[in-house]
């Protein structure tokens, strides 16, 4: 099975022509059949609550690919509106305005057919008036890409200035991980009602703060995956940091984990094997068509 991600939707309306975008998208479906698997911070979530549950003594494991598995645009953006987000004012394209609050959808929407292949169709493909309405904003990927960019260039130049060390700059991401994970951390740890600071204090995984740290990113396949890639970026410093960087990884960080075949550009299927991120994860990672139909016959 082929599953799309969030980021096939995201990526295809980046085709402005309407033709394009529905010759690309009717492959996606025909090779999928609108299976998909869950976005990245979906898939964290998953695996930081199963993590927490196992640190309480509570049975639980990590989600599967199989349990990650399902169908259409709502699985995939874990929401009934699927990809679409409704939202009082939408962000300048430079950031310097930020995204309204979030509102509820406009009346007729509870009036469509917001299920089936049509629907779906919608969903991957779009319609010239929506794409080309006044209040969509077709490419936000752009917006947070660029973002994204700048943070990383922001590191970039720390290493650069402090000379870090390539353990120090390992440190660094992997904490970086971990904070960006504590909303989630201290959501699922006060549903279980035990305090998440004991999990990096206690000892249960590290004899430090730093080694516990480690510990349980480590413990996340996905969590763990996005740290590699950054770090593995970050070490070459001829690898520039670009806009769509962080779409790539972050879908990436899924599909390594719980995919048995990843095809993706040439310097991300290097960096999977360089990383040791595909022989952990059983995982065969390639480029082009060519890579794709011989990695497909070795599973069949």
């Amino acid at each position: 099975m082929i599953p799309l991600a969030v980021a096939h939707y995201l990526e295809l309306w980046h085709r402005r022509d309407q033709r394009s975008r529905e010759q690309v998208g009717a492959l996606m479906r025909d090779m999928t059949g609108y299976a998909t698997i869950p976005s990245p911070y979906l898939v964290r979530r998953r695996e930081v609550r199963s993590l927490v549950a196992q640190l309480t003594a509570v049975p639980s494991s990590l989600p599967s690919i199989s349990d990650l598995l399902g169908y259409g645009a709502a699985h995939a953006f874990g929401s009934p509106h699927g990809r679409f987000r409704f939202v009082e004012s939408l962000a300048s394209p430079d950031s310097t305005v930020s995204e309204g609050p979030s509102v509820a959808p406009p009346e007729n929407w509870e009036a469509l057919e917001r299920s089936g292949p049509a629907w779906e169709w919608l969903q991957l493909v779009g319609t010239p008036a929506i794409l080309e309405s006044e209040g969509v904003e077709r490419t936000p990927e752009h917006r947070y890409g660029t973002q994204h960019m700048q943070s990383e260039l922001r590191v970039r130049e720390s290493i650069i200035r402090e000379r870090a060390t390539p353990a120090q700059l390992c440190d660094f991401l992997v904490a970086d991980e971990l904070k960006s994970l504590t909303d989630e951390i201290n959501e699922i740890a006060a549903e279980l009602d035990v305090d998440p600071n004991l999990f990096f204090s206690s000892g249960l995984l590290g004899r430090t703060g730093p080694e516990s740290v480690h510990a349980f990113i480590t413990a996340l396949p996905s969590a763990f995956a996005w740290a590699t890639l950054r770090y593995r970026k970050h070490r070459d410093l001829t690898h520039p940091w670009e806009q769509h960087d962080w779409t790539d990884a972050s879908a990436l960080s899924v599909a390594v984990p719980y995919c048995d075949v990843v095809i993706t550009e040439r310097r991300w299927a290097h960096m999977i094997e360089a990383t040791g991120l595909a022989k952990r994860h059983g995982t065969r990672a390639g480029h082009g068509i060519a890579a794709l139909e011989t990695l497909l016959l070795t599973l069949t």
